[in-house]
């Protein structure tokens, strides 16, 4: 199950290396309509030495690694709710099947399925 839960991590992860355009788009949508992350304006202009030219560049690529590092992270936690939904599903089912064994085995009044049953269920 972890194996699975990491390979849909890792592929949430592909394409992360280069920035998509599509951010670059939403960080100049985001310019054009006037807003900007003021601490990441101030690191820009930091990082530029006060050229303005360099830091809108330096903003507009920080923004856009931002905007594609949170998607990535909501993609994982997404991967890792349904993960955890699953288990619980799993979990669920295995007990209603115990339970479904054991109403059965008192059914039967058969001690050999009770004591199956609690061999399994305490794994001797």
């Amino acid at each position: 199950m972890l194996k699975n839960m990491v390979n849909k991590v890792k592929s949430a992860l592909d394409n992360t290396e280069e920035i998509e355009e599509k951010f670059f788009a939403e960080v100049m949508k985001e310019i054009k309509d006037g807003y900007k992350e003021e601490g990441l304006e101030g690191k820009s202009i930091a990082m530029s030495g006060g050229d303005n030219d360099k830091a809108n560049s330096i903003y507009v690529q920080l923004r856009a690694e931002y905007l594609q590092n949170k998607e990535v992270l909501d993609r994982v936690r997404a991967i890792q709710k349904k993960e955890i939904e699953k288990e619980k599903e799993l979990k669920q089912e295995q007990e209603r099947l115990d339970n479904e064994e054991l109403y059965q085995a008192l059914l039967n009044h058969s001690t050999k399925d009770l004591i199956k049953f609690y061999q399994k269920r305490l794994k001797i």
